[in-house]
C-alpha cells in the first residue's frame, strides 16, 4: 500500500464527545429556538424575519460544529448526523413556542403540534402584501423555512471540525497562512507530493491581483505537519474594500520534516504558534 499523502480524519467519535455535541448542542438549539419563535411573532418586517431564518441556521451549525471540536469527533458523518438532531430539536421547539404565542395553547407532544399546525394552515397566520398564505402556500413557506433551518445547521457544521487533528498528541491543529505571496499557479495543475508542491512556489513581489496563497497546519509538539495551496484573487466593491476570492488547489498535504522546513525558509516572516517537534 502506499503512503497517504494528504490528512484524512481517522473516524473516531469519543461517545464524550457524542454526549457533549447532542446534550449540550439540543439545549442551546432549544434557546435558539425559543428566542427564534419570540422573534418571528413580534417582529412585522418580513425581510429582517429572513434574515433571522438564515441566522438561526448558521448559528446552530457553528453551536453543533463547536462542540463536535471540543468533544474531538473526528468523523465528518457523526458531525453531520448529530448536528441534524441539534438543528430538529431547534426547529421543534420553536413550532411548540411560536404556537403558544400564537393560539395561546401550550402542547409538546407531535400528534397535537401537527393538528395545530393544520387548523393555523386552513386560516393562515400573517399578511404580506394583503396576502394572507393559507393551505398549501403556507405549508411550502413553512417548508422553505424548515430546510433553512435544519438544513443550514446540518450540512455546515462539519466545516468547523474540518482541520487535522494529531492523533499523537491528542488536539486540533492550528492553521497559519505565511506572509509570503507566491507566484500564480495553474488552477488546473496535479500536485501531488510534497516536493512537486515547492517546486511550483516562486515568491513574487505582491503587488499583483492574483497570487498562490500557502497555509501550514500543525500543533506544539505534533510531528503531523499539512499544507494547503489556494489560488487567490483580488476583488474590489464600491467602496474599494478589498475582497478574496480563493481556489483550493492542495488540501491538507502531508509533508515530512524536510518538505516543512524547505516550505517555512520560503517565508518571509516567521510563523507564531507553530512549533512541530523532530
Amino acid at each position: 500500500m502506499l503512503p497517504a499523502t494528504h490528512y484524512t480524519h481517522s473516524g473516531k467519535s469519543p461517545v464524550g464527545g457524542v454526549l457533549l455535541t447532542l446534550v449540550a448542542g439540543s439545549a442551546a438549539a432549544a434557546l435558539l429556538g425559543a428566542i427564534y419563535a419570540a422573534a418571528i411573532y413580534w417582529i412585522p418586517f418580513i425581510y429582517i424575519l429572513f434574515l433571522l431564518t438564515i441566522g438561526l441556521g448558521f448559528v446552530l451549525s457553528v453551536v453543533s460544529g463547536a462542540l463536535a471540536q471540543g468533544g474531538k469527533i473526528r468523523h465528518n458523518g457523526v458531525t453531520t448526523q448529530l448536528a441534524f438532531v441539534v438543528s430538529l430539536v431547534a426547529y421543534y421547539v420553536h413550532w411548540i413556542v411560536w404556537i403558544d404565542l400564537m393560539a395561546d395553547v401550550t402542547i409538546y407532544k407531535p400528534d397535537e403540534l401537527w393538528i395545530m399546525m393544520n387548523r393555523i394552515a386552513a386560516t393562515g397566520a400573517w399578511s404580506i402584501f394583503d396576502w394572507t398564505p393559507q393551505g398549501a402556500a403556507l405549508w411550502v413557506i413553512w417548508g422553505i423555512e424548515g430546510v433553512i433551518i435544519v438544513g443550514g445547521g446540518t450540512i455546515l457544521a462539519h466545516s468547523v471540525t474540518d482541520v487535522p487533528f494529531c492523533e499523537t498528541t491528542n488536539q486540533w491543529t492550528e492553521e497559519n497562512t505565511l506572509a509570503t505571496r507566491f507566484r500564480l499557479v495553474d488552477p488546473n495543475q496535479v500536485i501531488e507530493t510534497p516536493s512537486a508542491l515547492l517546486a511550483v512556489l516562486e515568491p513574487e513581489d505582491g503587488t499583483t491581483g492574483a497570487f498562490s496563497e500557502v497555509t501550514v497546519m500543525t500543533a506544539p509538539g505534533s510531528e503531523l505537519r499539512c499544507a494547503s495551496l489556494d489560488v487567490v484573487t483580488l476583488e474590489y466593491d464600491d467602496d474599494g474594500k478589498e475582497q478574496k476570492n480563493k481556489n483550493t488547489i492542495v488540501k491538507y498535504m502531508l509533508l515530512d520534516r524536510a518538505s516543512y522546513d524547505s516550505l517555512m525558509a520560503l517565508n518571509s516572516e516567521p510563523v507564531a504558534a507553530v512549533n512541530p517537534i523532530g
